[in-house]
């Protein structure tokens, strides 16, 4: 394992910025336009950031076609290394050029809207990504000592399009939808349930529908059980198919240069196109880290507990480094919980803002030699309803709010079904099914074999599960009274890591590192 902690930053042109938007206001406010001045750049060589991230983007540095402008990332670069700092470098080619006519953009599918982002369904776009990183490497390969893996979306990440504007080459249109409605993506979510169901017969048997033909609108998450899994699977399992395909693009120009896999959205919902599980397996299928984006979202360290497990869970479970990039915008009073993410979840990166570390200076300076012995280590998992969540069946706000109130009583670890399809269940002795967890039938199935194989199923009496595809309850597992069962609700924190425990008290703003052996504090 490796364990030092890497500390990364990130600086963003100002002239990429749409001032009048109030996500660019805070990138402004966050010092990322004055990273690489007088102003910042000795506190961050203070704090021991090895690596400022640079952006390159597509429609900035090919205005023409064939004639290539690195002048601005080359400018940074040499202040970079001037100042002893390490290169990053995050490519953001989902977005051409304006004389880029010949590649399919994504389109809503609701409300029949261009996009300035490439299609995923389109093979021109994965063309492209491959001149570009073969461009990467020729012009800057010498100089790159880090690559951020530019997958998709808004940010680059594992994730489709949302509602900024913020970048001048980002449409102006850009909204939370269902961003399948390029003909080219329909016609794969057409060849795709004509593979599964043959006829049109039997489509309309599975969805209780009366579709004419193959060639009828079918993208919808309106209608029955079916027809919604059906449809947030192809829509999920398309972004990460070419999310593969684009990391396997960089590792063939990049083999030996470290890489971090952006993971971002806070939650799955259905538009989102993220199962954040997947995209950690595929970090670790190319030897990258799983970054996740979105440290200390909405402020409180027990409910943001699951969102910074689910993804430093899966990634110890199918071996990929963790990663963490602090979310806009952190103060003092925040500082602490950053760091607890980072010791508690293992992560051997954390990728932080100028301004979060200049407002917060006298804490970031008690952790500049953060080290991460050991895993953390749980016995007990809890199930992430993914599927409830994409088909709109969950209300993924409570069962946050749930996870957080638990997460004052015990730590634990986070599995989806796609885990568990892997093999999870045989790394835990217990598993929780929170308050009105909904489940496929297919976990329901591998949850009872994990019991018949001497695991522990805690379910909370009056609140059983529910299975997605009937609407039944079930019986299954132990039957708890309430989450009083596992303790009595604290306001300080414990991670095991076997050796050491990491202890948190948010209320003193302390941390600190128990070590098991003689009792004595490490930090």
């Amino acid at each position: 394992m490796d364990k030092r902690m890497y500390y990364h930053s990130r600086c963003i042109p100002f002239e990429s910025l749409r001032m009048d938007t109030s996500m660019a206001q805070q990138c402004y406010e966050n010092m990322l336009t004055r990273t690489l001045t007088d102003e910042c750049l000795p506190k961050l060589k203070d704090y021991g950031i090895e690596i400022v991230e640079l952006r390159c983007v597509w429609a900035e540095i090919e205005r023409e076609k064939g004639i290539f402008d690195l002048s601005r990332v080359k400018n940074d670069i040499k202040i970079l290394k001037e100042n002893g700092i390490g290169v990053g470098i995050f490519p953001w080619f989902q977005y051409p050029p304006a004389w880029v006519k010949d590649i399919t953009m994504l389109k809503c599918a609701v409300h029949g809207i261009e996009n300035t982002v490439m299609s995923l369904w389109d093979e021109k776009t994965l063309e492209a990504y491959d001149r570009l990183y073969g461009m990467l490497k020729r012009e800057l390969g010498n100089d790159i000592d880090f690559i951020y893996a530019g997958i998709y979306g808004d940010y680059g990440e594992v994730c489709t399009v949302d509602e900024n504007h913020h970048y001048h080459f980002m449409s102006k249109e850009n909204h939370n939808c269902l961003w399948c409605g390029d003909e080219l993506a329909r016609r794969d979510y057409k060849n795709h349930l004509q593979n599964k169901y043959g006829t049109i017969e039997n489509l309309n048997e599975a969805w209780g529908t009366a579709v004419g033909s193959f060639d009828d609108e079918l993208i919808t998450i309106e209608g029955n059980v079916t027809m919604k899994l059906d449809f947030s699977r192809w829509y999920a399992n398309a972004l990460l198919e070419f999310t593969d395909k684009v990391c396997a693009i960089i590792r063939k120009h990049f083999p030996d240069v470290r890489i971090g896999l952006p993971i971002g959205q806070p939650d799955e919902h259905l538009e989102a196109q993220t199962i954040k599980s997947q995209s950690a397996k595929i970090a670790a299928k190319h030897n990258m880290y799983a970054r996740w984006t979105g440290l200390i979202y909405r402020g409180s360290f027990a409910r943001n507990h699951i969102l910074t497990r689910r993804v430093s869970t899966a990634a110890k479970f199918y071996g990929a480094r963790f990663g963490i990039e602090a979310a806009l915008i952190l103060n003092k009073e925040t500082a602490f919980d950053a760091i607890y993410e980072t010791a508690s979840n293992n992560a051997t990166l954390l990728h932080n803002d100028p301004g979060n570390i200049i407002r917060a200076e006298e804490i970031y300076n008690q952790f500049k030699a953060m080290d991460i012995e050991a895993p953390f280590t749980s016995d007990l998992a809890v199930f992430y309803p993914v599927e409830a969540e994409q088909c709109k069946m969950l209300d993924i706000n409570a069962f946050y709010e749930e996870m957080g109130f638990f997460r004052k009583r015990r730590d634990y670890e986070i599995a989806d079904s796609y885990m568990i399809k892997d093999g999870y269940l045989k790394t835990v002795k217990k598993l929780l099914l929170a308050k009105n967890t909904i489940i496929t039938k297919d976990t329901l199935s591998d949850i009872e074999d994990f019991i018949k194989d001497g695991g522990i199923c805690y379910v909370v009496e009056g609140f059983e599960p529910t299975v997605l595809e009937t609407g039944e309850k079930v019986t299954v597992g132990e039957k708890i009274e309430g989450y009083d069962f596992f303790g009595e609700e604290k306001e300080v924190f414990y991670t095991d890591h076997g050796s050491y425990i990491t202890e948190y008290v948010p209320h003193e703003g302390r941390i600190n590192h128990i070590d098991k052996r003689d009792g004595g504090l490490l930090l």
